[in-house]
C-alpha cells in the first residue's frame, strides 16, 4: 500500500471490493438457483430440436 493513501481512501476501496464480491457471489447463487428451478422456455426447445436434428442426422447416415 502507498503512503500516500489516506486511511478513508483504503476502507472506501475495500468496503467496494468487499461488496462487489459478495454481490458477484449471491448474483452466481441465484442464476444457478434460478435455472435449476426451471429450464429456460427459450433454450430448452432449440436444444431439444438440435439434439433431435443430430439423433436424425446420426440414424440416416447408418442407412446409407
Amino acid at each position: 500500500m502507498d503512503h500516500d493513501q489516506t486511511n478513508g481512501t483504503r476502507i472506501a476501496w475495500s468496503a467496494f471490493l468487499v461488496l462487489s464480491v459478495i454481490v458477484g457471489f449471491a448474483w452466481t447463487l441465484f442464476s444457478i438457483y434460478d435455472r435449476m428451478k426451471e429450464p429456460d422456455p427459450i433454450d430448452a426447445p432449440i436444444f431439444r430440436q438440435t439434439v433431435d436434428d443430430i439423433m436424425e442426422r446420426e440414424h440416416a447416415k447408418d442407412r446409407h
